[in-house]
């Protein structure tokens, strides 16, 4: 194949210090499940296909790289030296008897469920078991709660519903499979309420998982609704939340408000608390982005009065705006 040069643009404030997804848009026609890059700075990664993304106009690969501003990457066929990692460890033995699957991304281990439907903590489709290897410490080890749940507007008094992850059993699917990312997406039918307007709506939870990366993205893919919430008008916007069991008879929560098309709010609840808003800039199309680099270094200094004895902390923030230009 011709090769390609790229140059990697990170304009994020923060120069990157340790490895991140990058996405290459490459020539249509190449149709390789892997290539090559080798950088100006004497990086090199493997570039796995994202087939979901590829169509007639381009082809879409990602690679894990530290991404410098201004390095050059150039993009090969993968030669028989080249060391292809073996990527995200997929396992059938689950702890629950919904789940799906059990991952070890070399950095967590996830399992993922589909939920029962029953109206338990124990029915709540998502991820229900999550745990960072260098910890070894579980944040949702009862299974009785979830990461990938929304609520508001169609889970409020005013629509009469809920807690939706305990309601519905979602379609889990793999979409994407390779040495450097795991692609699963939850489907399912939102339960119908009190109000007109939101009944009959689909969503989709599309989580992305990468090898050895402490981090993963998910994106919310929600029915158009229009409707009215405590006098407000709410047009597609939906709230997230999040559990975490941080200790024996503690935890802790991350519940959002709306998400808006420019930014999401995000708060940290604990049981007798206050509620504690921080800002994080995310995308039109609602990429989290979940980055849990040290479950024990985050209680130390800023959090550790606000959370006690919770091990791990977690965050809702925006995909880092890289992006490659030939």
């Amino acid at each position: 194949m011709t090769t390609y040069e790229y140059l990697i643009s990170n304009s994020s404030p923060v120069p990157a210090e340790k490895p991140q997804p990058v996405e290459l848009k490459l020539p249509a026609d190449l149709k390789q499940d892997l290539l090559w890059g080798d950088t100006s700075l004497g990086q090199s990664s493997v570039l796995q296909r994202v087939n979901g993304e590829s169509d007639g106009k381009e082809s879409v690969y990602v690679g894990i790289l530290v991404p410098h501003d201004g390095e050059v990457i150039t993009v090969r066929d993968v030669e028989s030296g080249d060391v292809i990692p073996e990527g995200i460890r997929i396992y059938d033995d689950t702890q629950e008897k919904d789940a799906v699957c059990r991952l070890d991304t070399g950095y967590f281990i996830i399992e993922m469920c589909r939920g029962t439907g029953m109206g338990e903590g124990a029915s709540k489709w998502g991820i229900r078991h999550f745990m960072a290897k260098a910890e070894n410490v579980d944040l949702l080890s009862s299974g009785n709660n979830a990461i990938g749940g929304f609520y508001g507007p169609f889970f409020t008094p005013e629509n009469g519903l809920i807690n939706p992850p305990e309601h519905v059993i979602a379609d889990v699917d793999l979409i994407e499979n390779g040495p450097n990312m795991s692609r699963y997406r939850l489907a399912g039918r939102i339960p119908d309420g009190l109000l007109p307007e939101l009944q009959g709506k689909r969503f989709t939870v599309t989580f992305t998982f990468y090898r050895d990366l402490d981090l993963f993205d998910r994106v919310y893919d929600v029915d158009h609704f229009e409707t009215e919430i405590d006098g407000r008008s709410v047009v597609d916007r939906i709230t997230v939340g999040d559990e975490f069991e941080g200790a024996r008879e503690n935890w802790c929560s991350i519940d959002s408000l709306p998400i808006i098309p420019s930014h999401i709010v995000a708060a940290i609840r604990m049981p007798g608390s206050s509620r504690m808003k921080c800002e994080a800039h995310c995308p039109t199309k609602q990429k989290l982005r979940n980055a849990l680099p040290s479950l024990r270094s985050y209680l130390i200094g800023i959090w550790k009065t606000l959370i006690g004895t919770c091990t791990g902390v977690y965050f809702l923030i925006g995909r880092m705006p890289l992006s490659l230009q030939p």
